[in-house]
């Protein structure tokens, strides 16, 4: 038989949200085995005062009774665009990415939605939900790496055989987590529009065997120079 549960998170009259809020939330929805439908996540208005209209997220939840059921901790990582550029600072969120991942989570699902601040002020913000199963080390499994991909500065334009062949070449040793749109300064004065990619590599050793009672081979990493691949055995 499977199971339904449906909650809502009040972004509030300024949309903003409290992210503690979320996480109990999470916690509270995906308890006695739920899991998280993020393909389901939507957007709701409701009403405050019978004539303000504020927004709210809509989280969907479900289970099969004869699955087993795991408990997970969740932390909400909330990253916001400059304040007076508007433009997204990658390594800022790369490191808050990392931080959250430094502790035994890992990246469930990611959310870009526009909000202002003093109701004149325009801003991106994005939340990141993370999971690990509750009373797991708190020790990095994976890390992330936040990628732009530049359009071009006058066209606006995205080059799509460019942008394939990197997402290819990318995805051959780490997993593509999120993808959004946003801007970066160039040369301090003009705006370009950038398409951001969220990457997550595995930490836990992926193992390789040459046959039956061969010794465990670690597979190449993607990031940083210390990515080896293996080596054949004499």
């Amino acid at each position: 038989m499977q199971r339904y549960r449906y909650r809502l998170l009040s972004l509030g009259f300024l949309g903003f949200f409290d992210p503690t809020k979320l996480v109990q939330l999470l916690k509270e929805g995906t308890s006695g085995g739920y899991k998280l439908l993020t393909q389901e996540i939507s957007i709701e208005p409701r009403s405050l005062f019978f004539f303000l209209k504020v927004m709210a997220f809509g989280f969907l939840f479900t289970k099969r009774d004869e699955e087993p059921s795991e408990e997970y901790d969740w932390k909400v990582v909330c990253y916001k665009t400059n304040l007076f550029s508007q433009t997204l600072n990658k390594n800022k969120m790369q490191q808050m990415l990392n931080e959250a991942a430094a502790e035994g989570y890992v990246l469930e699902h990611s959310i870009k939605y526009p909000t202002r601040l003093l109701l004149i002020l325009p801003r991106e913000a994005y939340f990141f939900m993370f999971k690990r199963k509750a009373g797991a080390s708190a020790s990095a499994t994976a890390r992330y790496e936040v990628h732009e991909t530049p359009y071009g500065l006058f066209s606006k334009t995205l080059d799509i055989q460019g942008y394939d062949q990197e997402l290819n070449q990318r995805g051959q040793s780490a997993e593509l987590k999120a993808t959004f749109r946003d801007e970066r300064k160039k040369f301090r004065v003009l705006k370009q529009n950038i398409a951001i990619g969220i990457w997550e590599e595995s930490l836990v050793p992926k193992t390789a065997r040459a046959g039956q009672g061969d010794p465990a081979v670690p597979m190449p990493q993607m990031f940083g120079n210390q990515a080896q691949r293996p080596q054949p055995r004499a």
